[in-house]
C-alpha cells in the first residue's frame, strides 16, 4: 500500500507538471489498453477451449457399451436432516421421490468431517491419512484420482464446484478432468483475489455498511446446474463423468425465498459474520448462543439443504427429458455433516461423531443398482470409486484401491463379500493435533488429542450421546478396538510417513 501511495503520488508530480502530454496519452492509450484487456480475455478463452479441445480428441475410444457416471456431493449435509432419515421433515422430497427406483445406503460415513481430505479420499480411494490433503496443503499428484483413471479409458470429465474455498484448481481435486469450472468472474471474485480485498471483505464494518452477510464467491446450486449442463451440450455422445459440488448448505445457510424461512423463523439469527472471522473464535462465540438462536441456524440450514434438493431434482428432470438420465449411473452424497451444539461443538472439521460423519448415498441406475433397495450395513465413501469403476465395467484392473459397493447390493453373491466392514476416518485440527475413529460391529471408537478415548453403540445410540468407556462393555471392547484401529492404519500401503 505504501509504494502504491508513493508511486501514485511521484507520478501525480510528473503529469502536473506536463498535462497537455499527459492527456494525448490517456486519450490515445486509454482505447488501446481497453482493447489489450479484451484480447487477452478472448486469448485466456480460446486458449482453454483449443486445450480442452485437444485433449478430448486424444481420449481413447470406448468400443463397449458403458454408462455415464454422475457424482453429486453436497457440502455440509448429515444424514439424520434428509427425508429418508426422517419422513416427519419433508426437507428432502426431491431426493426421496428418487428412492424407490434405487439403492439408499441408510449407514454411509465419510472418512473426513471436512471438505478436503473428505473429497480426496473419495477421488483416490485412499484414507485420508494416507493423502497430503491438509488445511494448508492440496491434494498432491502421489494417488491416482477417478477422475484420471475414467479419462484414460475414453470418458469425458467434467468438474463444476461451488466451494470455492477448497474445490478450486489449486486444491488438487481438478486433476483428471479435462473441463473444470471453479472460479468465476464476477465482482465478488475481484474483490477476493486481492489480500486487502479479502481482508475487506471479511470486515464486520464494511458487512454491516454493505447489509450483504453472504460469502462474496458464494456461486448457488443452480448456477451449478447451468454450467454441467452447458457442459453436456458440448461432448456430444461420448460417455461421460460429471462431478458437482453444491455449497448452499454450508454456512453461512444462506438460501432464497421461499426455502430462507421454510422450516422455522431466522430472525433470532443474528448477521452471520463468524465464517468471516478465525474459525476457532467463531466457534467460541457460537457455543455462547441461546437455544433460539441455535434453532434459528438450524431452520435456515434446512431450508438450504431444501434448496439444493430442489435443484438437484431439476438436474435429474433435466437430464430425465433429455433421455440421459437411465443411461447414467447417479451417486447423491455428502462429503461430512454439521453440528449444532450436539457435544458442545459447531460446524464441521472439529470432531469425528456422527453428526459430522454419517451422510447420505443414493446410487440409481436402472438394470445394474436394484430399485427401492436400502442396504443398512456401513459403508465408507472412501469405497466410492472403487464402486464406480466395478459398475462401468473396469473391474480391478485400475490402480485405485477400496472395495467395491456392489456385492451389498447384489443378493447372488456370497455371504463373505457382502460381511460388515471396518470403517477408519481420521483427520489433523487446525492446531495439528490428530484425531481418529474406527466403526465396526455397530460401534464407533473415538481417539482424540492426549489419547483420549471414546466409545459409542451407534445401533442404540446412533448420534452417539452415551460415552462407553467406563462402562463394562466399554472395557470388554476397547482392546478389540484399538487394534482394529492400528490394522487399518497399516492397510492398503501402509501409514502415511
Amino acid at each position: 500500500l505504501l509504494l502504491a501511495v508513493g508511486l501514485a503520488h511521484q507520478l501525480g508530480r510528473f503529469i502536473d507538471r506536463r498535462p497537455e502530454w499527459a492527456l494525448r496519452v490517456i486519450r490515445r492509450g486509454a482505447p488501446l489498453m481497453a482493447a489489450l484487456v479484451v484480447v487477452l480475455g478472448a486469448e485466456s478463452t480460446l486458449h482453454r477451449r483449443l486445450t480442452e479441445g485437444r485433449r478430448m480428441r486424444a481420449l481413447p475410444v470406448r468400443t463397449t457399451k458403458t454408462p455415464n457416471v454422475l457424482l453429486l456431493i453436497i457440502d455440509t449435509a448429515r444424514w439424520s436432516d434428509f427425508s429418508f432419515a426422517d419422513s416427519i421433515k419433508e426437507t428432502t422430497p426431491h431426493l426421496m421421490s428418487r428412492v424407490p427406483e434405487g439403492t439408499l445406503f441408510q449407514r454411509a460415513f465419510s472418512a473426513a468431517p471436512w471438505t478436503l481430505p473428505s473429497h480426496s479420499s473419495m477421488f483416490t480411494g485412499r484414507w485420508p491419512y494416507q493423502v497430503s490433503a491438509d488445511w494448508l496443503v492440496p491434494l498432491d499428484g502421489t494417488f491416482p484420482t477417478l477422475a484420471e483413471v475414467l479419462a484414460s479409458r475414453g470418458f469425458a470429465t467434467g468438474g463444476f464446484v461451488a466451494n470455492l474455498g477448497y474445490c478450486g484448481h489449486e486444491h488438487g481435486l481438478s486433476r483428471g478432468f479435462i473441463h473444470y469450472r471453479d472460479f468465476t468472474t464476477d465482482p465478488g471474485e475481484f474483490i477476493e483475489s486481492s489480500s486487502m480485498g479479502s481482508r475487506l471483505e471479511k470486515s464486520i464494518f464494511v458487512r454491516n455498511l454493505i447489509g450483504k452477510y453472504d460469502l462474496m464467491t458464494r456461486k448457488d446450486a443452480h448456477r451449478v446446474n447451468h454450467e454441467l449442463l452447458s457442459w453436456l451440450d458440448e461432448i456430444g455422445d461420448r460417455p461421460f463423468f460429471a462431478f458437482a459440488n453444491f455449497f448452499d448448505a454450508h454456512e453461512p445457510y444462506k438460501a432464497p425465498p421461499p426455502y430462507a424461512t421454510r422450516f422455522g423463523p431466522i430472525d433470532a439469527l443474528r448477521p452471520n459474520l463468524l465464517v468471516f472471522g478465525p474459525r476457532a473464535a467463531a466457534r467460541a462465540q457460537k457455543s455462547t448462543m441461546p437455544p433460539e438462536e441455535i434453532q434459528a441456524e438450524r431452520n435456515a440450514y434446512l431450508g438450504a439443504l431444501s434448496y439444493v434438493d430442489a435443484e438437484i431434482g431439476a438436474l435429474l428432470g433435466e437430464l430425465d427429458h433429455r433421455g440421459i438420465l437411465d443411461r447414467t449411473l447417479v451417486i447423491v452424497t455428502a462429503d461430512h455433516g454439521e453440528q449444532f451444539g450436539e457435544h458442545q461443538k459447531f460446524e464441521h472439521g472439529n470432531s469425528l461423531y456422527p453428526q459430522v460423519l454419517h451422510v447420505p448415498l443414493l446410487l440409481r441406475y436402472p438394470g445394474v443398482v436394484p430399485a427401492n433397495h436400502r442396504v443398512n450395513v456401513p459403508v465408507s465413501l472412501r469405497d466410492l470409486a472403487a464402486t464406480i469403476l466395478d459398475v462401468v465395467g473396469e473391474g480391478t484392473a485400475h490402480p485405485i484401491p477400496g472395495r467395491s459397493l456392489a456385492p451389498l447390493w447384489n443378493q447372488g453373491v456370497p455371504p463373505a463379500t457382502r460381511a460388515p466392514r471396518a470403517l477408519f476416518a481420521d483427520f489433523k485440527q487446525e492446531d495439528g493435533l490428530p484425531m481418529r475413529a474406527i466403526i465396526s460391529e455397530g460401534r464407533e471408537f473415538i481417539v482424540g488429542p492426549g489419547n483420549r478415548e471414546e466409545l459409542y453403540n451407534l445401533d442404540e445410540d446412533p448420534f452417539a450421546l452415551h460415552d462407553l468407556i467406563g462402562t463394562p462393555e466399554g472395557q470388554a471392547m476397547i482392546l478389540v478396538m484399538r487394534s482394529r484401529v492400528d490394522s487399518l492404519r497399516n492397510a492398503d500401503g501402509g501409514t502415511k510417513p
